[in-house]
């Protein structure tokens, strides 16, 4: 434990820099808007930051004392993980949430879409038109399953890209530290 207090208390690394804003980069969502619109508030930012905290602890505690090839490795598959999840909730994001114009918010489509109401749809009448006629409300448009489903991949994807970020930088950082030391 000594190394991640050791990393939290150091102001002046580049690496200690770079990693608490990353832990602050959750709660910019608070004002850029682009997180998962549920859970609602300050949510999302917490449980991202909490997930974060929990990989640093656990990255400092174990990863030091393995071979650089290992954390080399590790490195690789969190930046995979970056990637891959910051794809993945960008594409899920274009095509799960919509705006609620009424709210100035935002909220989560379902995915299959209510019998009764693929009933009624049609050239003129577009699941846009329904959501309005349902005041925005997902349930009245969507099977009630299919947005909770969406709504919590949109949440762990979004948190697992953080994880991904915060997972670079710890990794990182011990390999500095490591090449520094000069073990291997």
């Amino acid at each position: 434990m000594k190394h991640f207090f050791r990393f939290v208390a150091d102001f002046k690394s580049v690496g200690s820099l770079a990693a608490k804003a990353a832990l602050a980069a959750p709660f910019v969502d608070l004002i850029v808007n682009l997180g998962p619109p549920w859970p609602y508030g300050a949510t999302v930012p917490i449980l991202s930051s909490l997930a974060e905290v929990f990989v640093l602890i656990y990255s400092f505690q174990f990863y030091p004392s393995l071979p650089r090839a290992a954390l080399r490795r590790r490195l690789r598959l969190f930046f995979l993980l970056l990637g891959g999840t910051f794809v993945l909730y960008l594409v899920l994001y274009s095509f799960l949430v919509f705006d609620v114009p009424i709210e100035h918010g935002r909220d989560v489509k379902g995915f299959i879409v209510q019998p009764a109401v693929v009933k009624i749809l049609g050239p003129t009448y577009t699941l846009e038109n329904a959501l309005e006629g349902a005041e925005w409300d997902p349930f009245q448009i969507w099977v009630e399953w299919t947005i909770h489903v969406a709504r919590i991949g949109l949440m762990l994807v979004w948190v697992l890209w953080f994880v991904g970020i915060v997972g670079c930088m710890a990794v990182f950082v011990i390999l500095q530290r490591t090449a520094r030391s000069g073990t291997s």
